[in-house]
């Protein structure tokens, strides 16, 4: 609640929230890949491969929100964990 205060009440942390969702990160995937090549899992601003950020989604559920969450999870699950070389994004160090 605190946060959601310091960011200017619900209504803008949510729309930050959804912000980092949508918008890229600003530069072309391959010139941010040529300076982070091991950054996988790029959902917008957000990103699966940092494993500090997973709780990022479920911020929404503090702003009155859980319906995005879940759409959100939902998501992110189909997406980036599979039974596949993709199935651990960012795991690449094992942590």
């Amino acid at each position: 609640a605190d946060l959601i205060h310091l960011m200017g009440g619900r209504e803008n942390f949510i729309r930050n929230l959804d912000q980092t969702f949508r918008e890229p990160l600003g530069k072309s995937k391959y010139d941010f890949y040529s300076q982070l090549p091991d950054h996988t899992g790029n959902v917008g601003q957000f990103s699966m491969a940092n494993e500090p950020s997973l709780h990022i989604p479920y911020l929404y559920n503090y702003a009155g929100q859980p319906w995005k969450t879940q759409k959100r999870i939902h998501i992110l699950l189909n997406q980036w964990f599979r039974n596949d070389l993709m199935g651990v994004p960012g795991d690449e160090d094992g942590g």
